[in-house]
């Protein structure tokens, strides 16, 4: 995975249509 992150944790991610919200439940 590119972003690393915790669980539970909530990443934002720069996108073409605005900022997006990932809510990571698993770690891959």
């Amino acid at each position: 995975a590119l972003i690393k992150a915790r669980v539970g944790e909530t990443v934002k991610v720069k996108a073409p249509r605005g900022t997006m919200q990932f809510k990571i439940l698993e770690i891959v």
